[in-house]
């Protein structure tokens, strides 16, 4: 899902959604945040891990699972991902072991 930017992006002001994975293996799902405009983000949203390991993403509806052994992995303590999450109402995500946060954060057009 590589992302080109046509016009300047910024971060949607204090709509932030958090995925605590507590539990190796085990999934958990989140609907991506709206934009500050109540919008759903059209073109992209920021993905970080603030834990001290792997944990794998995956996007979709209410139903999506991440999967370690397939989806998309968000290194430690990593530098924000910048995905087009067009069509998409949730993240799901999963670590392989220990604690991992996920932020989750809409982009909107300055």
């Amino acid at each position: 899902m590589h992302v080109e930017l046509k016009s300047p992006m910024k971060v949607s002001s204090g709509n932030t959604g958090r995925l605590q994975l507590a539990t190796p293996g085990t999934p958990d799902t989140i609907a991506i945040p709206n934009t500050s405009a109540g919008e759903r983000p059209k073109y992209a949203a920021l993905v970080i891990n603030n834990g001290s390991l792997v944990a794998h993403v995956a996007f979709g509806g209410a139903a999506v699972s991440a999967d370690a052994a397939i989806d998309m992995a968000i290194v430690a303590e990593c530098t924000p991902c910048i995905f087009d999450v067009s069509g998409f109402t949730h993240v799901s995500g999963v670590c392989t072991g220990g604690s991992v946060s996920l932020l989750i954060t809409p982009l909107e057009n300055s």
